[in-house]
């Protein structure tokens, strides 16, 4: 699947091996082009039918363009666990081929509650980031927590995602809402529980496109 640029979405590629179970986007039309590798997700990730159908729908409902009308948005963000990925012989042929030239990374979806923090506060000067060896301790010597950060740009998908059904003669029926998935690979940062910016933060690993 590709995906132009537009608006704040970067220009991707995407690749699904339903036999392995995986999934892999390239982010390619960016100053740091890098392939991102994670399980394939069956919420987000049609089978094969299903997208299919959705393609056939795409053209039958909407003459081949998707817009905004009656779509539901469902966003996902990432975090990096690995990578760069040297070894790639556990991909398919054509996931190696389609990843080639590119840094591969694997990433997990982030749980729902994750602390997301803003970069810094936009009523305020901007300010470099924590980036020395030591850092002033927390209020009350509170220990650093993991917090996130959004990365920019990032990626989206339009579809019809078709799921089937049976109808009450129990004959097969699909039904293809419009769907427009949106995700995003984050970046960690240490962050003390006063922090509200990650502009406070330390020890920052903006492992991203």
């Amino acid at each position: 699947m590709f995906v132009p640029h537009h608006n704040d979405v970067a220009e991707t590629k995407t690749i699904i091996d339903h036999k392995r179970n995986l999934v892999v986007v390239c982010f390619t039309g960016v100053p740091k082009p890098a392939c991102f590798l994670r399980q394939a997700n069956g919420t987000i990730d049609p089978r094969p039918e299903e997208l299919n159908m959705g393609m056939m729908a795409t053209w039958l409902q909407d003459n081949g363009k998707m817009d905004d009308k009656h779509i539901t948005t469902v966003k996902s963000s990432f975090v990096v666990t690995d990578g760069p990925l040297w070894t790639r012989t556990f991909l398919s042929k054509k996931m190696q081929v389609f990843t080639n030239g590119f840094p591969l990374y694997r990433i997990e979806e982030l749980k729902g509650d994750a602390r997301i923090l803003p970069f810094s506060d936009p009523t305020k000067k901007r300010t470099k980031r924590q980036t020395g060896l030591r850092a002033p301790p927390c209020v009350d010597n509170a220990p650093r927590t993991l917090s996130y950060g959004i990365t920019k740009p990032g990626g989206c998908n339009w579809l019809h995602f078709c799921k089937k059904g049976r109808d009450k003669n129990n004959l097969p029926t699909y039904t293809c809402p419009k769907v427009h998935f949106t995700y995003r690979v984050v970046y960690e940062c240490l962050c003390c529980p006063e922090h509200k910016y990650l502009q406070h933060c330390f020890g920052c690993a903006k492992r991203n496109v």
